[in-house]
């Protein structure tokens, strides 16, 4: 019963570490983008998903990027 129940503690710590250590976690720091980059993602985003991965392979991704620079921002 002493085993199962430090396994499980274990495993419950092991948990909330691999919560606090997870990209999301990480994002919550205090860099803000713009609004201007906020709507050039938008905007590339809506443009670069008529491409789908599956059939088009990289267009979806160059069509971001070159859009991202048409809109002189960087990824």
């Amino acid at each position: 019963m002493v085993t199962v129940n430090s396994r499980l503690a274990a495993l419950a710590l092991g948990l909330a570490v691999t919560v606090f250590a997870s990209p999301s976690f990480a994002q919550r720091g205090q860099e803000h983008i713009s609004a201007a980059r906020a709507a050039a993602i938008h905007t590339c985003s809506v443009r670069a998903e008529q491409y789908p991965i599956n059939t088009w392979n990289d267009t979806e991704l160059y069509v971001y990027r070159a859009c991202m620079g048409d809109h002189g921002r960087r990824e």
